[in-house]
């Protein structure tokens, strides 16, 4: 049927005031079966219509059957993309009598009590938002939402592999228990290698639930991608400071070659690089703007609301503008330094060419010769449009830890087979077992968190003492918040950085920050408050966070490319550049086939190029045989300390490989023991039978990465003993 004509009238109109002559590929799949109340996660690149394909069929259905706010809950991880897409929503209202609001930690108390007053049609929110309105006594825990049918989750992939991800799903079977009905679940993707992993994922737990499927559209918008390596300083005469100096300097005039005249959008994997490439550029007169996540969003606004307006413009940004946020049309995107995955640069790359009809342009960076293969491998895996898989954790304990907490606190009161009937079946917690739940209920009691009495779990005074600070302000996410310098110039706030950057009271201090030069002018330790003025010369701030867990994907291609494959990206300069590594990969004996075990200056390293994940999970095993320290990365694992030679490493690393009995085994001797670091904000709460059940679930998830390796023909040697023998 014509998806024009399931629309109501004044949704029509509003599509006649566009101006519209057709749908697009993914809208004219996605209206008619959104129409029929049917759930589904729309797949297609930037710019395809995915934002209307879900929206436009919502509010028919909202208009047709009369359905009382808050009908439509859209959920998305950043708040500067609610900001942005509220507009879009509100636009495609205007020819009806809906009405639609945003609600996250930036909504003002006035704002807030107008929402519950009137609440509208669809609110836009965040988890952390979602959370609040739940277990909050304030907000009646969900009244608020006793309405909601529709829910629409933008940019899922964001939220797929992330404890954000499991607390928002968990949060919707929390919500939904109380509905009288199912919600129907839409969900938006421009890049998703596995999408029947994340319909699996996101589906509701309810047998009365609508079915959701993939949809994904087949075209996608042809690609222009180069490489390069930051221009290298080596003179031996300077210190490593003036070095790296000189090298930002030659990297600027490249960046400027690319952006002048341009309206360009350069990213970077840190926050410190963004800040040295605006600083630098700024002194060239280009116009250049910043967006990181240490920049006040004041900031952060105003960069994006000058990026919509016409002509030649830089932005320099982290990952805080990877996802949909509207800023114009682009005509190139640079990438300093390789991302994580493919998946990652696909996305920024999009973010170039939005028109159909305009191809995606961009250029991937590698900061130093020793991240060569990585940048070229992300840069070909792109060319030929791999995409990595999505494996959203199915068992996240540590997130369960937090939302039984707040469950408990939402109802008051529960039992843990009911705490276990509403969250054990969502999709972040589908293979936790009974008997871990059980373990984790104990655990909670037993430590204070949680009291039992006569069958009913309710807040312990230990759960009040950690986590009711300011009622309960920080335990409504699941990330970690690092304790930060608040930075503001005369009454403007510029943004924000790490608590441990060295301030002094005896000495000048001087940063950039929002791409600027400030120095200290007062310090005020009791509210963590740096007030500054402008400076002409001026250090990096320090922050944490910037390490890159490449993809098992990307580790692999790069351990082709230095084995002596080339990609049709190559060029000669680059060839040249990444030659010593391919003679060094050659005389220690590295190939796809083959982990090599060579002493290092850190340690002894086991070159695996399995990713970061692979290696935690080999790291562990290893650290569980050898009684001592050892480190992932992704291109392999490091070994400190203990008597080992290279030749008993290798007998332990081979027989893991060999032998699955042998990294069961290991598996749960690493489980047992202390070596393996526990990931996630709430993991360090974990009781002691808890932490059992989340080690051996973290090593899980590395076991699946660790065993896509060919393991039955993988050699493992001692570096240099295969190239000898050949």
């Amino acid at each position: 049927m014509n998806p024009y004509a399931l629309l109501a009238p004044p949704v029509q109109s509003w599509i006649d005031s566009q101006g519209w002559t057709d749908f697009s590929e993914i809208q004219e799949a996605a209206i008619p079966r959104i129409s029929a109340d049917e759930g589904v996660l729309l797949v297609a690149s930037t710019a395809s219509g995915k934002t209307e394909a879900a929206v436009l069929p919502m509010v028919s259905r909202i208009l047709e059957l009369r359905l009382a706010p808050i009908a439509l809950l859209y959920v998305a991880p950043l708040k500067a993309l609610i900001n942005d897409q509220v507009g879009r929503v509100e636009r495609i209202l205007s020819e009806t009598s809906l009405t639609c609001a945003w609600w996250h930690g930036e909504l003002s108390p006035a704002q807030r009590a107008r929402i519950l007053r009137s609440p509208p049609h669809a609110l836009l929110t965040t988890p952390e938002s979602l959370e609040v309105m739940l277990s909050s006594t304030a907000y009646g825990h969900g009244a608020l939402l006793g309405n909601v049918r529709y829910v629409l989750v933008d940019e899922i992939h964001a939220f797929a592999e992330a404890d954000r991800g499991a607390q928002l799903v968990s949060l919707l079977a929390r919500l939904e228990e109380s509905s009288v009905r199912p919600f129907v679940r839409v969900a938006l993707s421009a890049t998703v290698g596995s999408p029947e992993a994340l319909v699996s994922w996101l589906s509701s737990p309810r047998n009365d639930a609508p079915h959701l499927e993939a949809i994904v559209a087949r075209g996608s918008r042809p690609r222009r991608i180069g490489v390069g390596v930051v221009p290298d300083v080596q003179d031996p005469s300077l210190t490593r400071e003036e070095r790296q100096t000189r090298s930002l300097v030659r990297l600027a005039s490249v960046l400027e070659r690319h952006a002048s005249g341009k309206r360009c959008l350069i990213f970077t994997n840190a926050r410190a690089m963004a800040e040295r490439v605006t600083a630098e550029l700024r002194t060239r007169g280009l116009d250049v703007h910043i967006h990181h996540g240490s920049v006040d969003q004041a900031v952060r606004r105003q960069t994006e609301a000058v990026f919509r307006l016409d002509g030649p413009k830089t932005i320099v940004a982290t990952s805080t503008l990877e996802l949909g946020i509207d800023i114009g049309d682009l005509e190139l995107t640079v990438q300093l330094g390789a991302p994580a995955t493919a998946s990652s640069f696909m996305q920024r790359l999009g973010r170039s060419g939005r028109r159909a009809d305009v191809e995606s342009v961009g250029y991937l960076y590698a900061l130093d010769d020793d991240e060569m293969p990585a940048a070229l491998a992300v840069a070909d895996l792109a060319h030929r449009g791999v995409v990595e898989a999505l494996h959203p954790d199915s068992a996240t304990l540590h997130v369960l830890f937090q939302q039984v907490i707040q469950l408990v606190r939402e109802l008051d009161q529960a039992s843990p087979a009911r705490c276990f009937d509403v969250l054990g079946s969502a999709g972040p917690f589908r293979d936790v077992t009974q008997g871990t739940f059980d373990d984790l209920i104990a655990d909670l009691v037993e430590d204070g968190f949680l009291e039992l009495e006569r069958g009913q779990l309710r807040i312990g005074a230990e759960t009040e003492r950690r986590f009711g600070f300011m009622n309960y302000r920080d335990f409504y996410s699941v990330f970690e918040t690092d304790p930060v310098w608040l930075v503001r110039h005369g009454s403007d706030p510029i943004g924000s950085i790490d608590l441990r950057y060295p301030i002094s009271e005896n000495r000048e201090n001087i940063f950039v920050l929002a791409g600027r030069k400030w120095h200290v002018t007062a310090i005020d330790r009791s509210r963590n408050l740096l007030l500054v003025e402008p400076a002409p010369n001026a250090k990096i701030p320090r922050w944490i966070g910037d390490t890159v867990p490449y993809s098992f994907e990307v580790m692999r291609r790069a351990c082709e490319l230095i084995a002596g494959e080339t990609s049709p990206l190559e060029h000669a300069r680059y060839s040249e550049r990444m030659a010593p590594q391919r003679s060094e990969a050659r005389r220690l004996g590295i190939d796809p086939r083959t982990f090599v075990v060579a002493p290092d200056e850190h340690g002894d390293v086991v070159y695996t190029y399995a990713g970061f994940h692979a290696n935690r999970y080999l790291a562990g095993l290893l650290a569980a045989s050898l009684k001592t320290v050892v480190s992932a990365a992704g291109h392999g694992v490091v070994i400190r300390g203990g008597a080992h030679s290279v030749s008993s490493i290798v007998d332990v690393v081979r027989e893991i490989v060999a032998s699955f009995s042998t990294r069961a085994a290991l598996k749960d001797a690493a489980a047992a023991g202390d070596s393996l670091p526990l990931l996630g904000k709430y993991a360090k709460y974990l009781g002691r039978r808890s932490i059992v059940h989340k080690r051996i679930l973290d090593l899980n998830e590395g076991a699946r990465e660790f065993e896509r390796l060919p393991l039955a023909q993988l050699r493992v040697a001692a570096a240099g003993s295969l190239s000898a023998a050949g």
